[in-house]
Order: C-alpha cells, then sequence, then structure tokens
C-alpha cells in the first residue's frame, strides 16, 4: 500500500485523488506507477473505491477515469450516495481523512537505490 497525503479536489461531485505515488510507502517499499498493469481494466470492469481496504463491505465509492504519470496514478472518483458513502464522504470533506491507499497484485521487482525494493509490474485492485 503506498498513501498520499493531501486534500481531495471536489468539483460537481467528482474528486480528483492521488491514489498512488512514486515515494516510498510504510513498508520501506516503492510501487512505481508506471509499473501498474491493468488502470484500464479496473476502471472499466471493477472501480471499487473501499474503506481501509475492507473488501468484505460494499464500496464506498467509485473511480471514473484515471491519469498515469511518472510520479503518480490520479483517480476522479464520486461516493456513493449510501449511509456509509455518505459518512466517509464528510470526513474527507471535513479533513478528518486526507490519504488514499491503493490494494495490489505485486508481480515483478527490483531491488534499487538505498537496497530498497520497487515494484515495477503489479496490479490495481482498489483504492481506499
Amino acid at each position: 500500500m503506498n498513501k498520499f497525503f493531501g486534500k481531495a479536489v471536489e468539483k460537481d461531485g467528482q474528486y480528483s485523488i492521488v491514489a498512488t505515488t512514486a515515494d516510498v510507502d510504510r513498508d520501506g517499499e516503492v510501487v512505481e506507477p508506471g509499473g501498474v498493469t491493468n488502470l484500464d481494466r479496473y476502471l472499466k470492469d471493477n472501480p471499487v473505491v473501499l474503506f481501509g481496504h475492507k473488501w468484505d463491505q460494499p464500496p464506498v465509492g467509485k473511480a471514473t477515469a484515471a491519469r498515469q504519470f511518472d510520479d503518480r496514478i490520479e483517480l476522479d472518483i464520486q461516493f456513493a450516495d449510501t449511509e456509509f458513502g455518505r459518512e466517509i464522504r464528510y470526513l474527507y470533506d471535513n479533513g478528518f481523512m486526507s490519504s488514499f491507499s491503493i490494494g495490489f497484485i505485486p508481480h515483478e521487482s527490483e531491488i534499487k537505490s538505498a537496497g530498497r525494493r520497487h515494484w515495477t509490474n503489479w496490479e490495481m485492485l482498489e483504492v481506499s
């Protein structure tokens, strides 16, 4: 999981977020944004936004668009119009939560600078 701390930008019910970056994550690894293999398929088949990577609960939203850069992946998301989706949206809107984290399946990695593992080929499952 890779985290980005910062406010989501909301416009007309759509939030533009940074889902992941090329920064070192809390596990001391780097999930390289250019290594994602299925971003289009994620958007088309199952663009879920979960709360806390809890795959056994209904999603709190969905991703509607994606942009891939060398240093990050941005998503446009829409929160679900459900009680839980509205609650999570409120928490983001009011600064109680401000980070997003990806769930992914790692496929290939390289050991790079400072002996740090870089995931160079991976599959996006969800964003939380």
